[in-house]
């Protein structure tokens, strides 16, 4: 899941997180798909950025 904290600070620092393993490895990856799904728009796609939006595993999610 792609999330985005509305303050913009303060981001998820567990799996698929900015800094997270999991993210290192696939970052490229999901970049593009992520851009892609955004295209046409003005979202900006970033990832490993203090800009408030992170990714989180759906499993994370529900057991916050």
């Amino acid at each position: 899941i792609r999330l985005r904290n509305p303050w913009g600070f303060k981001e998820w620092k567990g799996k698929w997180s900015d800094e997270s393993e999991e993210l290192q490895n696939s970052k490229h990856l999901i970049e593009d798909v992520l851009k892609k799904r955004y295209s046409g728009t003005s979202e900006k796609v970033v990832l490993d950025q203090e800009d408030g939006t992170f990714l989180m595993c759906f499993h994370d999610f529900r057991n916050i």
